[in-house]
């Protein structure tokens, strides 16, 4: 399967990950950036346990042009 084919099976929406991406920024302004990458870290492990699948995710994650300004 191609990282394209994964992205689009997956469901995942540009739209949909830069308002995700926006509301832990929100989080951001009222915790520090590390507090939140931790916990963001330790979510993922516990989500994605398995080694494939998290490089599956890094992999997808490289493909989405996130903007961090506000629209």
């Amino acid at each position: 399967m191609t990282l394209e084919e994964m992205i689009k099976d997956s469901g995942l929406e540009p739209k949909t990950i830069n308002k995700v991406i926006k509301d832990f920024q929100k989080a951001g302004e009222k915790y520090n950036g590390i507090q939140c990458a931790v916990a963001m870290t330790l979510l993922l492990r516990l989500l994605v346990q398995n080694d494939s699948q998290r490089q599956m995710v890094n992999d997808i994650a490289n493909e989405y042009d996130i903007g961090t300004e506000d629209d």
